[in-house]
């Protein structure tokens, strides 16, 4: 069995850069943390850091969902 790898100079193959795409999830990713972050911070100031075990709880199940 032969190993292929990739190289640049062997085929042009590789890219550097970003397409629109890329962009486009980075910035969804962006505005979606920002969001959490605003908003966890609105429910510690409400509910204390109890909220923050719950945060955990929930992330935990989504993990081994």
């Amino acid at each position: 069995m032969t190993e292929t790898t990739h190289r640049p100079e062997a085929g042009g193959e590789l890219r550097a850069g970003l397409r629109d795409r890329h962009v486009t999830m980075i910035s969804i990713a962006g505005v979606i943390g920002a969001g959490l972050f605003i908003g966890s911070g609105s429910a510690i100031a409400t509910a204390g850091p109890a909220v923050l075990l719950a945060y955990l709880f929930a992330g935990t199940l989504v993990v081994l969902l």
